[in-house]
């Protein structure tokens, strides 16, 4: 709490003062108030009276406060006062306890308006021996704490003058190994900056960071250029002080490589000029900015170039700047670097050359992509080239949709009927591509055939150009290919025709799905041909929930009541099918039973399309079985009902088996059947934690759940039946399932 003497000290009454001095001693040095001792009260109010009265009567003149600082620390600002203390005996060398800063630190910060003031008490304390060497706890001195703050030029420069003058280390580091020279350019400093390098700043110093000075001076981005000459007289000065031109940060990046970020065109001149290595710039900055697109960026590469910029440098991927530029079209800079040496024909690790990257670019830039497709062709590129996935430019032209490409390359002489590694043409090809425009897609087929593609050609899965363009939904590409001769009833290495393709294709418009079915059957396919596993497409339609599809061969004609190789009809490859909605797999169920499905049929394992359903948890499927007549009591070959293939089923959710169970019992389901172990369905439901069948069992007059003593099989080896979790070969056969395999891309 503030004593009286601290705030007659504070209003300067010196005869107070003397007499409270006399009477409380004790208070001369006591804390209390917002200036904490009586003697900062009095010098805060200049009343060095005070002051002096409270000296003589013991007052500590470097008595610290609660902040760690003493009296030259808190009045820092005024010079007389300053004088003052030190004429009396301050310390001008003390630290602060917080930062252990000197109050020579403390004079250097200022405002704007305040330099003169703080230049008078920064000469005062050095002339009391203020150390200009004294680092504080981030390693700091008092010129580098200079560069830190706010001022005028000429201020900051008399300000650097008198610390020069009193032997400051010019190289000094701080925490961050910045020495004042950076901080000077960091801060915009650059006539400070000057008299550093003149009293012999290191120009080549790097910080944590490994930037030097000549890092610093180009940090910002994309300066203006009439705003260059600073930096302009800065760089000269900087390299005739010896600043190493090529000095690498931890970015890996020279000074050059920053003042072209920048902008800064006349200062990379000057670089170049002084032996700056322009190696792997143009990598660099097309990779890291996508440059080059504009006159100024096009001079620059010119200009790199000219001092010995690498033309075929290369990436990690060995790429080098011409796939880089053809990729992302820039046509000017290709003629550029085509201009310089750049290799028309080099490859990267994928085997692809300049020519496959403007033919497979995802970036539209206009006429440019065209332009340099025609470029590199004139430059020697060789039109047929082949990557690593024996994928010439036509290949990824007609698997991104290039029209225009296309057109020139085939005008080349590109070969139609080229085969990659997997036996595709690029009529294969295209048939999978990506593109939006249909129209693109369309057009490449017409070209492709103009050109003497085969329509006929086969992969090395056998599939045509006809089969791709059914699985993925092709439309308008089966109508040109079928106008031009493909053949409806062509088969693959499975037995497939385009018509089984379909069936299990990707393509989400189901109109093209119904579409292309429909043109394949006007063109004479064979609705009821079979693949190798004796299915047909009704099977797979089936199999993959496809309703629309069904209903067309069905109204063409086709059998619901095949059956595959298995036994199987469609309705039993219905009910174990890969399908995530359960009403298209109900309306397929209607739409087969509507014309004339037997309900009753079994397969190779006596299985029927009820016991499928039981085990697949199908349960709006078991419904309508049930409804058309479907035995809840048949049995299979190994005697098992409905019932208990519920009970070991694979399904998900569990109300789905809960729900069948209901529907079994309700419709008559011997819930005692025994199969040919005498096991019974709660037997299986117990050993297969099916609680809430178990449950529903017993709830249904169960007996006994214990097989009998005679029983042929332990629990273990309780096994889900062979027909029951078998899926079609087909959907086991990777390579089968067309479209599995993504196309080869660069």
């Amino acid at each position: 709490m503030p004593t009286p003497l601290y705030y007659s000290s504070l209003c300067g009454f010196s005869d107070l003062v003397e007499h409270l001095a006399i009477k409380h001693p004790q208070h001369v040095d006591a804390i209390g108030g917002w200036y904490e001792f009586p003697l900062v009260a009095a010098l805060s109010g200049n009343h060095i009276k005070v002051a002096e009265i409270l000296l003589n009567h013991g007052a500590n003149v470097d008595i610290r406060g609660t902040g760690g600082g003493t009296p030259l620390h808190e009045l820092i600002e005024d010079v007389r006062v300053v004088q003052f203390l030190l004429n009396n005996g301050a310390d001008a060398n003390c630290r602060r306890r917080d930062n252990l800063r000197t109050p020579l630190h403390l004079a250097l910060p200022f405002e704007k308006g305040r330099g003169v003031a703080r230049l008078g008490v920064a000469r005062v304390l050095l002339q009391h021996g203020a150390d200009a060497n004294v680092k504080d706890n981030r390693g700091e001195t008092p010129l580098h704490q200079l560069f830190v703050n706010y001022g005028s030029d000429d201020y900051f420069l008399d300000l650097a003058r008198l610390l020069l003058e009193h032997g400051t280390d010019v190289n000094a580091r701080n925490h961050n190994h910045m020495t004042p020279l950076h901080l000077a350019i960091i801060s915009e400093r650059y006539k400070c900056a000057r008299i550093l390098l003149e009293h012999g700043a290191d120009a080549s110093a790097q910080d944590f960071m490994g930037q030097t000075p000549l890092h610093l001076t180009f940090r910002s981005k994309r300066y203006p250029s009439n705003n260059e000459g600073d930096f302009l007289d800065l760089t000269r000065f900087l390299l005739e002080k010896g600043a190493d031109v090529n000095r690498r940060n931890n970015d890996n990046k020279t000074p050059l490589h920053l003042a072209i970020n920048s902008g800064m065109f006349k200062c990379v001149k000057v670089l170049l000029e002084h032996g700056a290595d322009p190696g792997d710039i143009l990598l660099s900055l097309l990779i890291d900015h996508g440059w080059f697109g504009d006159d100024d960026d096009l001079a620059l590469a010119r200009l790199l170039l000219e001092h010995g910029a690498d033309a075929n440098i290369r990436t990690t991927d060995e790429s080098t700047l011409l796939h880089h530029v053809a990729l992302y079209g820039y046509f000017e800079l290709a003629r550029v670097l085509l201009d310089y040496g750049a290799n028309v024909n080099t490859v990267n690790k994928h085997g692809t050359t300049p020519l496959h990257e403007v033919s497979r670019g995802e970036h539209d830039v206009g006429a440019g992509r065209v332009g340099i497709v025609r470029l590199l062709l004139e430059r020697g590129a060789s039109v047929n080239a082949s990557d690593k996935g024996h994928d010439t430019t036509l290949h990824l032209a007609a698997f991104w949709g290039r029209l225009e490409i296309a057109q020139v390359l085939l005008q080349c002489g590109a070969n139609p009927n080229a085969k990659n590694k997997w036996g595709e043409t690029p009529l294969h090809i295209m048939s999978r591509g990506k593109y939006d425009s249909q129209e693109h897609g369309v057009g490449i087929a017409r070209l492709l055939l103009e050109h003497g593609t085969d329509v006929h050609a086969q992969d090395e899965n056998h599939d045509t150009a006809l089969h791709s363009a059914a699985y993925w939904g092709r439309l308008e590409l089966a109508q040109v290919l079928l106008k031009c001769g493909a053949t409806p009833n062509a088969k693959n290495k499975w037995g497939e025709t385009p018509l089984h393709i379909l069936s299990r294709g990707k393509y989400d418009s189901q109109e093209h799905g119904v579409g292309i079915a429909r043109l394949l059957l006007e063109h004479g396919t064979d609705v009821h041909a079979r693949d190798e596993d004796h299915d047909t497409a009704l099977h797979l339609a089936a199999y993959w929930g496809r309703p629309e599809f069904a209903q067309v061969l069905l109204e063409c004609g086709t059998s619901p009541n095949t059956k595959n190789k298995w036994g199987e009809t469609p309705l039993h490859v219905l009910s174990r099918g890969e399908y995530k909605s359960q009403e298209h797999g109900v309306s397929i169920a209607r739409l087969l039973l509507e014309h004339g499905t037997d309900v009753h049929t079994r397969d190779e394992d006596h299985g029927t399309t009820l016991h499928s359903a039981a085990f697949g948890g199908r349960l709006g499927l078991a419904q309508v079985l049930l409804q058309c007549g479907a035995n809840p009591n048949a049995k299979n070959k190994w005697g098992e009902t409905p019932l208990h293939l519920l009970s070991r089923g694979k399904y998900y959710p569990q109300e789905h088996g809960v729900g069948i169970a209901r529907l079994l019992l309700e419709r008559g389901a011997d819930v005692n059947a025994l199969d040919k172990d005498q096991f019974t369905p709660f037997y299986f439901a117990s050993y297969f934690r099916r609680f809430d069948i178990a449950q529903l069992l017993f709830e249904y007059g169960l007996k006994d759940g214990e097989p009998s003593q005679g029983t042929k099989r332990k629990a273990d080896d309780v096994t889900v039946g062979s027909r029951s979790e078998k899926t079609p070969k087909l959907h086991e056969d990777a390579p089968r399932a067309m479209g599995t395999r993504t196309p080869h891309q660069p």
